[in-house]
């Protein structure tokens, strides 16, 4: 290559670094940011989920991170953004909000471990004071009065810290099983806690926790269970670790991109074999995607492990609500667990405001039982199956207010399936609370 050539590339690629430079100079600035749409919401809570600045140069990727990060939000339905030319270097920044009804009745029906009329009735309020608060309050009647409260401010002041305060108070019959018998105690469980989140950027989240519980275990009815006291009390120290990882966006009611939700759970205190820690680990994997213009693929592959202290009162299940669909309430517990959901919804009616689904799934999961090896996790004879069909009744603009009724067929003759009804806006189970968001 001669001289002249090189000092030609030299020159072409000032150039282009130059013109580089002056495309970014020529970015108009920021004169003024308007939020247009708020009703309930205050403009300050807005002001700070937006980073985009008032005299700083317009920058699409951090106001496509603001969209984001407005849309992630309970309060916020749908978000959009103009940007609209004041002169040859000033432009105004105009985000337009369509907000969710965020006060919603939590309402749930379902039959206990004895075939009873159970029901759970509250309010929550995920944008309480216009402010992006989470609170909350519930009665449950499950054969006995329980209640509870929940208050959260997520952008405590900016967006990148948060808090949550859960306490509540649970009375339940649960089944008991060893071996050779099945008995029933009534399991009595106050608890507050207290969670810390941290946002580390618009992907990444950290969250520590922890609280006080006490549990009680009296026997209620049924054969004596081998070294399972008929009463039992005790007090223990809760801590948590908690991961998000999040690229998930949505579009109302669709959902696109990959989640992963870790719950790293420490607890010391007395159990029934005296003094003891217990270690439990759990991950959530979400993954969405947009079929066409009215289908939504999604999939959770959940598993669990905690220590594998031979015990009836096990922290993982297989359940109608939690993983197998149409397999039944409490059916078994265990120290390990992994389920594999995936389904297909198609929107059939879309109006204003009211989407009618109809999806086709398919659950699959295994349950370790305490004190088995972990390869039983693996065993034929220990997977469940259930595959099925069901339906959605969505509106649009009330926070996650679904309406699901699905219908779990079973492969195995000796295992019957089950109708499963399910409205979203149950308040305060202790194992979804800390995860509050828009999946």
């Amino acid at each position: 290559m001669t001289f002249i050539q090189k000092t030609k590339g030299t020159l072409l690629l000032l150039c282009l670094f130059g013109w580089m430079l002056s495309a970014q100079d020529t970015a108009p600035i920021i004169s003024e940011i308007k939020v247009e749409g708020l009703k309930k919401s205050e403009r300050s809570f807005i002001d700070i989920l937006i980073h985009s600045k008032v005299g700083k140069a317009i920058d699409s990727s951090l106001v496509q991170a603001d969209i984001l990060r407005l849309i992630r939000e309970p309060a916020v339905s749908h978000a959009t953004y103009e940007i609209i030319q004041v002169d040859e270097k000033q432009a105004a920044l105009v985000f337009h909000i369509e907000e969710n009804f965020t006060l919603i009745p939590a309402v749930d029906l379902w039959t206990t471990v004895e075939d009873q009329f159970a029901f759970h009735l509250g309010v929550n309020d995920y944008n309480f004071l216009g402010r992006g608060y989470t609170a909350g309050f519930f009665y449950r009647k499950n054969i006995y009065s329980g209640y509870g409260f929940l208050f959260g401010n997520p952008n405590f002041i900016t967006s990148k810290f948060g808090y949550k305060i859960i306490g509540q108070h649970n009375k339940t019959l649960e089944p008991i099983r060893d071996e050779f018998n099945e008995s029933f105690y009534d399991y009595i469980n106050n608890s507050l806690e207290f969670l810390m989140d941290y946002e580390l950027d618009l992907k990444n989240k950290v969250s520590l926790g922890f609280g006080m519980i006490s549990e009680k275990y009296i026997k209620n009815k049924g054969a004596d269970l081998q070294e399972v006291p008929n009463e039992f009390e005790t007090s223990k120290f809760l801590g948590k670790v908690l991961y998000d990882y999040n690229t998930l966006n949505y579009h109302y009611y669709f959902t696109e991109g990959f989640r992963s939700f870790t719950n790293f759970t420490f607890v010391t205190g007395l159990n029934i074999n005296g003094d003891q820690r217990f270690v439990s680990f759990e991950n959530d994997f979400f993954f969405y995607k947009r079929i066409k213009s009215k289908g939504n693929w999604a999939t959770r592959l959940k598993v669990g492990l905690a220590t594998n202290t031979a015990t009836p009162f096990a922290p993982f299940a297989i359940d109608n609500n939690q993983n197998i669909r149409g397999i039944g309430n409490l059916v078994q517990r265990g120290s390990g667990v992994w389920a594999l959901n995936t389904e297909y919804r198609h929107t059939l009616i879309e109006k204003k405001w009211f989407v009618l689904q109809a999806n086709s799934f398919w659950d699959i999961g295994s349950l370790r039982q305490s004190g088995d090896d972990l390869n039983t996790l693996f065993k034929n004879k220990y997977v469940e199956t259930r595959a099925g069909i069901g339906v959605r009744f969505i509106h649009k603009y009330i926070f996650k207010a679904i309406i699901r009724i699905d219908y779990g067929f079973s492969f195995d003759n000796n295992s019957p399936g089950g109708l499963v009804f399910w409205y979203w806006p149950v308040l305060l189970n202790l194992k979804q609370i800390f995860c509050i968001h828009k999946v």
